[in-house]
């Protein structure tokens, strides 16, 4: 049963999904219940899975605990296909339904800084440091912005980070904005 656990998270490794003790302790579980769940601990049986556990089998497995440093590029093989028939679905749908263009919408969230800054700057030749103010300031809001199919662009929507209407600017925003505040932003 091992050598299947290995082999499903070997799976999920190579398409760059999470592998991490959770998941394997998870894949373990699942496996051995799909074979019979009564050899579990939880069930009464010998097997007990644990953090430890799967730690090991990671090892064994060459693998280590990394932080992320870049976004896996996950593309299927047949992505053209895919999108053609996500397309035709569309069609279809809209067609069977008659909905308007109008109601078929296109949009994006984009986070903006409050104060926007570059990491590059002029300075002096030969210079060893080179300081920037506002690099570390992680401060933002978010704004959708949106159109529809028959290419009106929708008002916009801008989130700020706060508990109440004091955190919101003191500026006047044009008037079809939406402009409101969420303490998790």
């Amino acid at each position: 049963m091992e050598e299947q656990v290995k082999l499903f998270l070997k799976g999920i490794w190579k398409v760059g999904g999470v592998v991490n003790f959770q998941i394997a302790v998870a894949t373990a579980k699942g496996v051995v219940s799909a074979k019979d769940a009564n050899l579990l601990a939880e069930n009464g049986g010998p097997l007990l899975i644990t953090k430890d556990w799967a730690k090991r089998l990671l090892g064994r497995m060459g693998l280590v605990e990394r932080q992320a440093t870049t976004k896996a590029k996950v593309t299927p093989t047949n992505f053209r296909s895919v999108k053609k028939q996500y397309l035709a679905d569309i069609r279809s749908i809209v067609f069977i339904e008659d909905i308007s263009a109008d109601l078929i919408i296109n949009w994006d969230q984009t986070g903006v800084k409050y104060v926007p800054v570059a990491n590059w700057t002029m300075e002096v030749k030969g210079s060893k440091w080179v300081e920037v103010a506002g690099t570390d300031d992680n401060r933002q809001i978010t704004a959708l912005l949106s159109c529809t199919l028959s290419g009106k662009c929708l008002p916009i929507p801008v989130v700020y980070v706060g508990k109440s209407p004091a955190c919101l600017p003191k500026v006047a925003f044009p008037p079809d904005w939406h402009v409101t505040f969420t303490p998790n932003h």
